[in-house]
């Protein structure tokens, strides 16, 4: 049963197909819940379940029409309350196209936040970006004091399998982490005709290797948890110790 959500539609534009949401996950006496939802365009997710529990809520991320082509924008933004947590993920890959003779910049932009005593696990599938397709994709992590987030990103430029390569083309990419609103980690792309065969070929670049993506996790404790693990590892330490001399 979902707690007090709030769902609402916005109109699109005719010429492309934008679509963005606004996702708010919250904690209650009955767990985490999806407390909002506000979306536009064909981007929506599905009623949340929970395999690991009412304090998980795992969710789908949905856009039916299963690619982004030319001019397009989707705007996904997610607030994890404080003691909530959830996984999201997509049930199939982001597939990015080159759809007209003008080739307008295909846009993803994702802002996420975790706030104090949060989890997220942040899983889409991978992202597919095929030949022609001038694509950026941004995405923030903002979080708090205490909050835990891990979520990972895999690109593939073209079908390599398919022997169809990113000959032509621009791809644009920047995660970030912030913490308490400082960046502490960013790792970004930016190729394009000027740059392609160094980036994509090279032995410093990624030597033709077509597949690429990271993972990462952050956990923030707080001084007394960063104690007790500290207390935890020097007395696992110590009875090793203890072991070696005895044998």
């Amino acid at each position: 049963m979902l707690d007090s959500l709030t769902t609402s539609v916005a109109p699109i534009t005719a010429d492309t197909w934008p679509a963005d949401i606004t996702l708010q996950l919250s904690h209650s006496k009955h767990g985490t819940r999806l407390s909002r939802c506000e979306h536009r365009g064909p981007l929506y997710v599905q009623k949340p379940f929970y395999p690991e529990g009412p304090d998980h809520a795992h969710l789908y991320l949905l856009h039916p029409p299963a690619g982004i082509v030319s001019g397009d924008t989707l705007t996904i933004k997610v607030d994890v309350e404080p003691n909530a947590a959830a996984l999201i993920t997509t049930p199939g890959a982001t597939i990015v196209y080159r759809a007209r003779e003008d080739n307008p910049i295909q846009r993803q932009v994702i802002d996420i936040n975790v706030q104090s005593n949060a989890t997220l696990e942040w899983f889409p599938l991978e992202t597919i970006v095929h030949n022609h397709a001038c694509f950026e994709a941004t995405t923030i992590i903002n979080m708090e004091a205490n909050s835990h987030f891990c979520g990972w990103e895999i690109t593939s430029l073209g079908l390599p399998a398919k022997e169809q390569l990113f000959t032509d083309g621009r791809f644009r990419q920047r995660y970030e982490i912030k913490i308490d609103g400082t960046t502490q980690f960013i790792d970004q792309i930016n190729i394009n005709d000027s740059n392609r065969k160094a980036l994509l070929n090279s032995k410093a670049g990624m030597q033709n290797y077509m597949i690429n993506g990271f993972c990462v996790f952050v956990l923030l404790l707080s001084a007394q948890a960063v104690y007790h693990c500290v207390g935890f590892l020097l007395v696992v330490d110590y009875q090793r110790d203890q072991k070696r001399k005895n044998h």
